[in-house]
């Protein structure tokens, strides 16, 4: 901050100093900054002509005052601050001017089209007119011409293609090389003898209830007459025993839309799990070892239910103590963070699994932890919160900085 306070008037370019050296601390073609009302005027100085006045270069448009602090910056160095600032601009807009560009080509080029990625490398692929272009011609190729409406499949489908070869059922059994008849190759009709009975028959569907009187047997099957649904074991022996279960114990719902039920299940040899499948897809998977996989975890968070809540603190500082590893973990490799750091800035996310592990070298780890990933959501959305007021702040600062700069600018044009 300068010596002493001036006093300055609208429309005018003189200047009053009290108790100020402008000889001494001020130069020619420098400038002097007030803040004035609250707004800060960059003021060019054009001649000194004592320690307590001088004359600008512009007549001040501000309001009529005196007391006002001021500050002085020499000219090279508001020069040096332009500069910096026009070089950071002109980055930015060649930048927005390649990713111009590179839009461009994809919508309105055709083929292959190479656009310029911010590192300096290149990216070649196609451009949106070539890839439309592909997908329309895909559905008018082929034996038929033109299958984008039925009416266009006008050809019946070979064998090799899925079909039949034929549109008529007499013709579709000739050319699948197959007749009505008893014998092993032919079609059964629905008054053939041999679908009187199951007896025999190595696999397949029965699509109603099945009601029999017998227990469990010594092969493993289980029946039931309840017309609701059915409970099915299958114990898919290996030559290794009937300890050794390939499909597992299944229970089917009366829905038969959906196709659900639990197994048991053991992989190459290797370890076992218990799995549900709906829709022939695992959507939830238990191993042995501990570890579970699903296609989705919805944890309890109705905020009704959440008593005594208080906001997680100093959000920021603790994530930064947080180390992300990736590792080995039970013979698979993994990533994730480590239990006993969490531990120390939000144990309420860590539980002790009471269970111990022996590892290969046979060291004992008793009651391992475990961590609830999903709770962690509530200290990053907190942490993002911190640091998005720090930017927050950081903005305004830049924000200002950059309106003196324009008004600079605008003075030494």
């Amino acid at each position: 901050m300068a010596a002493g306070t001036i006093a300055l008037t609208n429309n005018s370019t003189a200047v009053t100093g009290t108790g100020t050296a402008f000889t001494s601390e001020l130069a020619v073609n420098g400038f002097i900054v007030a803040n004035v009302g609250g707004t800060a005027y960059t003021l060019g100085i054009k001649s000194i002509e004592s320690d307590t006045a001088l004359t600008l270069t512009q007549a001040y448009d501000g309001p009529t005052g005196d007391g006002n602090a001021f500050d002085y910056v020499p000219a090279a160095r508001l020069n040096m601050i332009t500069s910096a600032l026009m070089a950071q601009v002109s980055y930015a807009i060649r930048g927005l001017n390649q990713d111009k560009g590179n839009w461009q080509k994809i919508f309105s080029g055709t083929g292959d089209v190479t656009v310029n990625l911010p590192d300096g490398s290149d990216f070649t692929g196609p451009a949106w007119n070539s890839i439309t272009t592909a997908l329309g011609s895909k559905a008018a190729s082929g034996a038929n011409s033109d299958i984008t409406a039925l009416s266009g499949l006008t050809t019946a489908l070979s064998v090799a293609q899925g079909g039949t070869g034929s549109k008529t059922a007499a013709a579709a059994r000739t050319a699948l090389g197959v007749a009505y008849g008893s014998a092993s190759g032919t079609v059964a009709q629905g008054n053939d003898s041999r679908l009187n009975t199951v007896d025999g028959k190595s696999g397949g569907t029965i699509s109603s209830a099945l009601t029999v009187s017998s227990d469990i047997n010594a092969t493993g099957r289980i029946y039931t007459s309840d017309a609701a649904g059915f409970l099915a074991l299958n114990n898919g022996l290996d030559g290794s025993g009937p300890n050794r279960v390939s499909t597992g114990i299944r229970m089917q719902a009366s829905d038969s839309a959906y196709d659900a039920y639990l197994q048991y299940y053991l992989v190459s040899g290797s370890y076992h799990c218990i799995r549900f499948i709906q829709n022939a897809q695992a959507t939830l998977t238990i191993r042995a070892g501990g570890a579970c996989y699903a296609t989705s975890f919805n944890p309890t968070s109705d905020g009704r239910l959440k008593l005594n809540k208080g906001k997680i603190d100093d959000a920021l500082s603790k994530v930064e103590t947080l180390t992300g590893y990736t590792f080995d973990l039970f013979g698979e490799r993994k990533a994730g963070l480590i239990a006993q750091d969490i531990q120390k800035v939000l144990p309420e996310v860590v539980t002790e699994t009471f269970v111990d592990h022996t590892l290969d070298d046979g060291t004992e780890v008793k009651n391992g932890l475990a961590v609830d990933y999903g709770a962690l959501t509530g200290l990053l959305v907190e942490a993002i919160k911190e640091l998005s007021q720090k930017v927050t702040a950081q903005d305004t600062v830049i924000q200002e900085l950059q309106a003196q700069l324009k008004t600079l600018d605008g003075l030494n044009n």
